[in-house]
């Protein structure tokens, strides 16, 4: 019976991430362990080109205020000096907490 519970909420929890729409094409990294994102966050989407969005709106990072919690998902393909910014500017805005969003490995 647990092992259906599991598989369960395997499948849940990768729907959640798959189900998400995003502005534009995202690969979502795979990571061995994560946890699952119970609230609803703002979300800044990294595309592989680096073109940024907060929800479905292009993001500024020149005049745009955020919450102190949000959601971060980059492609998996986006180099690191595209992200690098966007952690500076998330910084800056006093953003303490950064949820990164990934898909869950599975394991057969």
């Amino acid at each position: 019976m647990s092992d259906i519970a599991f598989l369960l909420l395997l499948f849940f929890l990768i729907l959640a991430i798959t189900s998400r729409t995003t502005p534009v094409a995202i690969t979502t990294p795979n990571a061995p362990t994560w946890e699952e994102v119970r609230e609803e966050y703002a979300t800044i989407y990294v595309s592989k080109e680096g073109a940024l969005y907060l929800g479905n709106t292009p993001l500024d990072l020149t005049t745009t205020t955020l919450p102190s919690e949000i959601c971060l998902l980059a492609d998996k393909e986006t180099p690191f000096a595209l992200i690098q910014p966007v952690l500076e500017f998330l910084k800056n805005q006093h953003v303490t907490t950064i949820h990164c969003l990934v898909q869950g490995e599975t394991h057969g």
